[in-house]
C-alpha cells in the first residue's frame, strides 16, 4: 500500500484510496492473543489539500480473530476505527489559517511534514493499533476458566470450591501457612 505522497499529487478535489490490507502489513502490529489467520482488514482514505495543509481522513474496518482473554477459546469481532489527521509544514502552528474547512466538527490531531511529501504510515500504524482490543473477550459476560481445575465456566460449572482455593492461595502468598 502506498503511504508516501508528494504534496503536488494531491489536488484540491482530493485523493482517495480504498484497499484491503495485506497480512504482511498488519501481522507485526497484532498482540499475542490476536490471530493472523482469519483476520482481515480494509482501509479507506481521503487526502485533501488546502493551502499548505493536508487533511487525512480514513476508516479501518475488519474482522479480528483472537483467543479470548478469559476463557482461552478462539473467537472473532468486527472492528471499525475512524480517524483524521492534519499535516502541516514543519514549524506551522495555526491550523485554522492554513485550511479552508470547517474545523468545529472535527477532532483532529496534527502532524508535520518536511519538504514536498507526506508519509502517512506512522498515522496508519497508530490508528490501527488503537483500534485493536488489548484484552478481547468472546462475549462481555464471559465467565472465564476455573482457577482450580481450568474448566471453561461458559460450558458449565465444575464443582470446585473456588472460594476455599482463593483463601488458601492468599494464606500461602502472605506466608500464613
Amino acid at each position: 500500500m502506498k503511504t508516501q505522497f508528494l504534496i503536488e499529487e494531491i489536488s484540491e478535489k482530493g485523493l482517495e484510496l480504498d484497499e484491503d490490507l495485506e497480512k504482511s502489513w498488519f501481522k507485526d502490529l497484532l498482540f499475542e492473543q490476536h490471530l493472523l489467520e482469519g483476520s482481515r482488514f480494509h482501509v479507506s482514505l481521503t487526502l485533501k489539500k488546502s493551502s499548505r495543509a493536508v487533511l487525512l481522513s480514513g476508516r479501518f474496518t475488519g474482522n479480528l480473530n483472537f483467543v479470548c482473554s478469559r476463557c482461552a477459546e478462539p473467537s472473532d469481532i468486527q472492528l471499525q476505527q475512524d480517524f483524521a489527521r492534519v499535516f502541516l509544514p514543519a514549524g506551522a502552528h495555526d491550523i485554522s489559517m492554513d485550511m479552508d474547512i470547517d474545523m468545529d466538527d472535527l477532532d483532529l490531531d496534527g502532524s508535520e511534514y518536511r519538504g514536498h511529501a507526506i508519509d502517512i504510515q506512522p498515522v496508519l500504524v497508530d490508528e490501527f493499533v488503537m483500534m485493536l482490543p488489548t484484552y478481547p473477550l468472546c462475549s462481555p459476560d464471559c465467565k472465564g476458566l476455573c482457577p482450580v481445575c481450568g474448566q471453561n465456566l461458559n460450558l458449565g460449572e465444575c464443582g470446585c470450591d473456588r472460594e476455599a482455593e482463593i483463601h488458601n492461595s492468599l494464606k500461602v502468598k502472605l506466608n500464613l501457612v
